[in-house]
């Protein structure tokens, strides 16, 4: 009988250039878990390994997480031009996650056996004796023999949660002494009939304002948000092959039906802020996807003649002072403030 949940080891060893090739995986990196049907709460997935190696390869699959996956056969062999269907069944449920995020990821683990290897677990007849075989070999065979494949778990629900405009770069216009605002639009595509919460996190919390920096959004709605640049006395024109190193990040849950009527019974918009911020101090990190984007500069051709020519002048004298370095006690350990503020 197969073992049906594994975990991930510790060690991560890089793929050798010799042996990269000796499986064929389909899909190659990425496993695509659509709910349809009676599977909706837990939809299977077909693996196929195929060797393309000159002899017969052992394979064990692992997961991040063991309680959320059953994987049959989640070990065997191949022999040399065969390959082999694995089944993965995501299981919801029983794991205790929300359908709407997958955030989980796939490890095949390959070996290349040697000609006394291969005959001592090809003589085997039943399938029993096979995946003994190769459980007895997986627990004694070298670490540096072992290639490993990654797999990304995904499904439509955390794939395209949100659409956001635009999708990955915050271009601030110049010039920037002018403190300029910029659009971003936020529309639930979200497959879920719940509403969507979503907070906004950046870099460079002194730098910017942002309305509303959190709220919900209704399936098929959109809201858009205003992002501000603040001037400080100390700020200087950038240099046009300056860039920007500020980031921000959009962060979005699927609402269940409990959370979206707690929610609508906010009675005023005080009440609604309230109930966002208990919820995402407590939140489950695993139901979070998450979007970032970057900032850039307009080009300096938005700037009059005579702001380039005090721009220049300022630099050339050294007048251009180095904006001081943001304490990092806010930062959070993903290296984004934990609030952006509003105004």
């Amino acid at each position: 009988m197969y073992p049906q949940y594994l975990a991930f080891s510790s060690h991560n060893h890089p793929l050798h250039t010799a042996n990269a090739m000796s499986v064929q995986l389909s899909p190659p990196s990425q496993l695509t878990f659509s709910p349809s049907g009676s599977l909706a709460q837990n939809p299977i997935v077909p693996l196929s390994i195929r060797n393309v190696s000159g002899s017969p390869i052992a394979f064990k699959i692992k997961t991040t997480a063991p309680l959320a996956f059953t994987v049959r056969p989640s070990l065997g062999l191949v022999d040399k031009g065969k390959s082999v269907e694995v089944w993965i069944r995501r299981r919801v449920q029983d794991a205790g996650v929300e359908s709407a995020t997958c955030q989980e990821k796939i490890m095949v683990q390959t070996v290349a056996l040697d000609k006394v290897e291969g005959e001592r677990i090809g003589d085997a007849e039943e399938e029993a004796a096979v995946a003994s075989k190769v459980a007895n070999f997986w627990e004694s065979v070298n670490e540096d023999r072992i290639i490993q494949h990654k797999l990304h778990c995904v499904s439509p629900a955390s794939t395209a949660t949100v659409e956001l405009s635009p999708p990955t770069l915050l271009t601030f216009p110049r010039p920037l002494s002018a403190s300029p605002t910029i659009p971003l639009t936020i529309r639930n595509t979200c497959q879920a009939s719940t509403p969507i919460a979503f907070k906004i996190k950046t870099t460079a919390s002194k730098t910017y304002t942002v309305r509303p920096n959190y709220g919900i959004i209704h399936p098929g709605k959109s809201i858009q948000v205003s992002i501000r640049r603040l001037v400080r006395s100390s700020d200087t024109e950038p240099a046009a092959a300056e860039a920007c190193k500020d980031k921000f990040m959009v962060q979005v849950v699927v609402l269940s039906e409990d959370e979206a009527d707690r929610m609508a019974m906010a009675s005023g918009q005080d009440e609604m802020a309230g109930k966002l911020s208990e919820f995402w101090q407590s939140v489950g990190k695993d139901r979070i996807v998450e979007y970032k984007l970057r900032c850039a500069y307009g080009p300096l051709q938005d700037v009059s003649l005579g702001e380039r020519l005090t721009l220049w002048f300022g630099r050339m004298c050294g007048a251009t002072k180095k904006p001081s370095k943001a304490k990092k006690s806010g930062l959070g350990k993903d290296g984004y403030y934990k609030h952006v503020p509003q105004s």
